[in-house]
């Protein structure tokens, strides 16, 4: 049975794969680090339209998530907007690790409510 040893910084995970989403209001996204918690390390977050329309259902936004020594967890915020349609979905999903790798689950859906 092959074995994969990781060193480094462990995985990036989404806390969830599955977030609910209130018209006005921001969803708050938390991205964890599992495993060693020694150097610095980052990974990308983006949304993607699934049937949700950017600038009429929720704001695009994307960025780089940096994580120092120590720290276990970050949350960025996905704008919903406040005509939004109920029922509309956003993917978002991380990319890009560097100083570790990405682990399950590393997409997740936003369900507008």
């Amino acid at each position: 049975k092959d074995s994969v040893t990781v060193t480094g910084s462990g995985s990036f995970v989404f806390t969830s794969d599955n977030y609910n989403a209130s018209k006005g209001a921001s969803v708050a996204i938390t991205v964890q680090r599992n495993g060693s918690f020694l150097n610095t390390s980052t990974v990308n977050y983006a949304k993607n339209n699934l049937s949700a329309l950017v600038n009429a259902d929720y704001t695009q936004t994307s960025g780089t998530l940096t994580f120092q020594p120590g720290e276990t967890s970050k949350i960025f915020l996905v704008p919903i907007l406040p005509a939004a349609t109920s029922g509309r979905q956003i993917s978002i999903s991380l990319s890009s690790p560097n100083g570790a790798i990405l682990g399950v689950p590393n997409t997740s859906l936003i369900t507008i409510q």
